[in-house]
C-alpha cells in the first residue's frame, strides 16, 4: 500500500471500497496487482471513471512502479491519449485480431489500416470556438460483428470503405512495412517508403 501512495497508518486495511474516492480504490487495484512482484503487469483500461488529474497521477504511478521493478507492462485501453503517454509499442486490435502493430510513434504517424484510421478520426480536437468551425465526429459505419458470428476473410471487411472481394474471402496476413511497423490489410491506406 505504501508504493501506490495509501500508507496503512493513514488509509487502514479495514475500511470500505465506498470510504475511498476512485483514484484510492483503482490505487489499491494496483496494490493488489504487483503485490506478488509480477514480471508483467496488464492494466486494463486503469484510468476509466476517472478525472484528468487523477488519471495522470494514476499513469505516472503505473509507469514508475513498472520502471523500478523492471517488470513489463501492457495496457489495454480505448484512450489513445492514455496509450500514447505509456507505450512504447502498440497492437491496433479488431474484434480479437490484430490490425496494425509497431512502435507507437510509427502507428500514430503513419497509421495504415483503414480501422486504425477511423480510430483516431473519431477523437473530438479542441480549438474552434465557433458553433459554424466545428466538424462533426467522425464514426466508423456498421457495426461490429458478434464475436461468434466473424466473417470468413477480413473481420473489418463489412465496415470498410476500401474492402474488395479478396477481403470478404481470405484473411490478410502481416505486410512488415518496415522494421517497427506491420498491417494485416490489403489495400493499407499509404505504404511507407
Amino acid at each position: 500500500m505504501d508504493k501506490v501512495g495509501l500508507p496503512v497508518d493513514r488509509f487502514g486495511l479495514n475500511l470500505y471500497p465506498h470510504q475511498l474516492s476512485g483514484g484510492q480504490r483503482q490505487r489499491v487495484m494496483i496494490a493488489m496487482a504487483i503485490a506478488c512482484n509480477p514480471d508483467i503487469l496488464i492494466a486494463d483500461e486503469p484510468t476509466t471513471a476517472l478525472d484528468v488529474t487523477v488519471q495522470e497521477q494514476i499513469l505516472n504511478l503505473i509507469r514508475d512502479l513498472a520502471d523500478s521493478s523492471g517488470m513489463a507492462l501492457i495496457m489495454i485501453s480505448h484512450d489513445l491519449g492514455v496509450i500514447a503517454q505509456t507505450a512504447q509499442n502498440v497492437m491496433v486490435m479488431y474484434t480479437g485480431n490484430i490490425v496494425e502493430m509497431g512502435s507507437t510513434v510509427d502507428v500514430y504517424q503513419n497509421m495504415l489500416h483503414p480501422y486504425t484510421f477511423g480510430l483516431f478520426s473519431a477523437i473530438p480536437h479542441a480549438g474552434s470556438s465557433s458553433h459554424l468551425e466545428r466538424k462533426r465526429l467522425t464514426s466508423i459505419p456498421g457495426q461490429v460483428p458478434q464475436l461468434h458470428q466473424r466473417p470468413i476473410g477480413c473481420n473489418f471487411a463489412d465496415r470498410c470503405m476500401r474492402a474488395s472481394k479478396i477481403c470478404k474471402t481470405k484473411e490478410p496476413m502481416a505486410t512488415r512495412v518496415s522494421d517497427h511497423h506491420q498491417v494485416w490489410c490489403y489495400h493499407p491506406l499509404k505504404e511507407k517508403i
